[in-house]
């Protein structure tokens, strides 16, 4: 089974998109920790001796061979949680925590070809460290991807790479645009209801008349400009933040939709869909709205620090009146004594203002173009690029293709493989011996027999897992590795536990280093 068109977010280390199978079919009603860990080992055993020789087993030592992927199990409790991960950084195949869902461990499993792949190009290609290695260069490589990535075969997936890069980055414009648009509702409400409000002639006396006068002209514009509109600019414009709203609930209505589409059905809707994010998402180009919102927050944060500036005089003021007050009465009397009560709480009070705009500081002046929302989008874009035009994420399709044997039609996330491609992949030794050699020999079994007649699908469920198989007089081995991953994965089931192995850590730590 292959997810098509999937648009959702990217996987922790940059991999948008992965084949997915079916886990064990044996298993009963319950899908238990040790069914996934049965079944992370059955995906990878299926692999050759040298794939899985770049591989420490034993995640629960820190392992001993530095060139060594270790596994890595990750607890991700955001909203967009990942399901599986190379990181090169730290040498590790990333996989999330076990949880009873047998959709989300489905996918996770069928992940592990992918991202096993990663680990091999780094330990080749980037680290040249698989001893005995021979074939094809990094330059060879990259010759290769490009020269298939641009072929005629491959105009479609070019076409759905540059449809859904378009897709993925106006989804993440829309989503940083909503976490903005409560801001700016507020922020536009809050001046509406403020302004008329203000009496700017009680700070006289306490802050300078020309800072009074400036922030009183500023208000005075912004409500001019941004507020008491006429009435046909109030048909016109006034409606303009409701305009984004409504656009902002279309899209919410039109969630989940596309699970339920195919074909051009769904790309026509997603088409209609990515208009309307553009339409959303241009409505924040606007300059009226850009300038109204640096006015509001440039008077809001006039007007705190004319209401806190306010507020430190009046109380300075009161104490300097109470000190005039008590030298002209006698030391030792009963008006003295409450006077200094008064001062004593007042200058308690002025310290605490103080205090707190010490540690909080002034409102930050929020800019409307946030720098973290930019790069989200850059990089969200270089990702689904990099789907068919990063060599290593083309080759790691190939190689899912090559151990999952998927021959549905082509897209971003995989396509079924020529007998040309073969080729290329047979030229990866380890001392002289095919590194591949089991899946290179499985999928061309596959290709005679879909060439003669045979569903796609039957050869997929016949050939992945299969031990031996014979075929017009021929035997075929490809006898298990008998992978065995060693340590109990976490799960979400024994979160207390680790909750308090953490504090206990914590505590342990500490005290070592007291």
């Amino acid at each position: 089974m292959r997810l098509t068109n999937m648009l959702g977010p990217l996987i922790l280390s940059g991999c948008i998109g992965h084949q997915n199978v079916e886990v064990s079919p044996d298993y009963d009603s319950s899908y238990t920790k040790s069914s996934f860990q049965a079944d992370i080992q059955r995906e990878l055993s299926k692999h050759d001796p040298v794939s899985l020789s770049v591989l420490e087993r034993d995640y629960t030592q820190r392992n001993s061979n530095d060139n060594a992927t270790r596994f890595r199990f990750l607890n991700d409790s955001s909203e967009s949680s990942f399901v599986a991960a190379f990181n090169p950084t730290r040498n590790e195949l990333i996989l999330p925590f076990y949880t009873n869902d047998l959709e989300e461990n489905e996918e996770v499993i069928g992940a592990l070809d992918h991202e096993l792949w990663h680990s091999i190009y780094f330990n080749v290609f980037e680290r040249g460290s698989l001893d005995g290695y021979d074939g094809p260069s990094l330059e060879e490589a990259k010759e290769y991807c490009s020269v298939n990535v641009n072929s005629d075969r491959f105009q479609g997936v070019r076409d759905e790479v540059e449809f859904n890069t378009q897709f993925r980055g106006a989804m993440v414009r829309y989503n940083h645009n909503v976490e903005k648009l409560d801001d700016i509702e507020s922020l536009f409400r809050n001046m509406e209801n403020t302004l008329p409000k203000i009496d700017f002639e009680r700070f006289r006396g306490y802050v300078d008349d020309d800072v009074i006068d400036r922030i009183m002209e500023d208000c005075e514009e912004y409500d001019s400009k941004y507020i008491s509109i006429n009435l046909d600019d109030l048909l016109e414009d006034s409606s303009f933040v409701d305009k984004i709203f409504e656009e902002r609930e279309y899209i919410r209505s039109q969630k989940g939709i596309s699970e339920n589409l195919e074909g051009q059905e769904k790309k026509d809707f997603l088409e209609d869909l990515l208009g309307h994010f553009e339409i959303f998402n241009d409505y924040f180009e606007e300059d009226s709205l850009r300038e109204q919102y640096d006015a509001a927050v440039e008077l809001e944060s006039d007007l705190y620090n004319l209401g806190f500036d306010y507020r430190v005089a009046e109380f300075e003021s009161k104490i300097n009146g109470i000190d005039r007050e008590t030298a002209e009465l006698v030391v030792g009397s009963s008006e003295i004594t409450e006077l200094l009560e008064e001062k004593s709480t007042l200058e308690a009070n002025l310290k605490s203002l103080l205090l707190r705009r010490d540690i909080f500081g002034t409102p930050q002046k929020r800019s409307f173009d946030d720098v973290m929302g930019f790069l989200d989008y850059i990089t969200i874009k270089a990702k689904s690029n990099d789907t068919i035009y990063n060599c290593d994420e083309f080759l790691a399709r190939e190689f899912d293709e090559i151990y999952s044997l998927d021959f549905q039609e082509m897209n971003e996330q995989g396509w079924p493989l020529t007998r040309e491609s073969l080729d290329f992949w047979s030229r990866f030794t380890v001392n002289g011996e095919p590194m591949f050699g089991k899946g290179i020999e499985k999928y061309g079994l596959a290709l005679d027999l879909i060439e003669k007649g045979k569903d796609p699908e039957k050869v997929k469920e016949k050939l992945e897992f299969a031990e031996d198989f014979k075929y017009q007089r021929n035997s075929f081995n490809w006898a298990s590795e008998d992978f065995q991953v060693q340590g109990d994965i976490p799960s979400f089931e024994n979160m207390d536990d680790m909750v308090q192995d953490m504090i206990d850590n914590m505590i342990e730590n500490s005290e070592d280093s007291m």
